[in-house]
């Protein structure tokens, strides 16, 4: 799970996506959690809609207006 659905936190989630799996042999879940019912804020519309189909294509889930209250080693609470 990548807390942030900013430009750091976005491209994070696919980073952890493309290497992990790879390093496990198989299609690992990743969700990105956005505090905000938009994925990376101020960017520009286009930029948001490839990004958002992007992560739709790569089985990155993406969770809007979550707030992490705690994050422990086997769970975070929102």
């Amino acid at each position: 799970m990548i807390v942030g659905s900013g430009a750091a936190g976005t491209e994070l989630s696919f980073a952890f996506k493309a290497r992990w799996s790879k390093f496990f042999g198989e299609d690992i879940k990743v969700t990105l959690l956005s505090s905000t019912p938009q994925i990376l804020p101020g960017s520009h519309e286009s930029t948001v809609k490839i990004t958002k189909d992007e992560l739709k294509r790569c089985g990155i889930e993406v969770i809007y207006n979550a707030k992490a209250k705690s994050i422990a080693a086997n769970h975070v609470e929102l």
